[in-house]
């Protein structure tokens, strides 16, 4: 869960070139809302300055207002 103030969900050990999809969605006391629409596909691409062993997982950033 991310709390209300966050704009952004880390999504820890994806698998570089690897594509995901990513829906996000509500829970507050009335329960849980309804899933966001699918995100658009998106490819995990290594950045600078990772080991071998770190390129094989690395994290994604995804908005939570999708």
């Amino acid at each position: 869960m991310v709390p209300p103030q966050e704009q952004y969900a880390f999504i820890p050990y994806l698998v570089v070139e690897k594509t995901y999809e990513f829906r996000v969605f509500g829970v507050n006391l009335a329960g849980r809302g309804e899933p966001s629409d699918t995100s658009p596909p998106v490819c995990i691409k290594p950045t600078r300055g990772y080991c071998a062993f770190e390129l094989a997982y690395i994290g994604y950033r995804v908005p939570t207002t999708l």
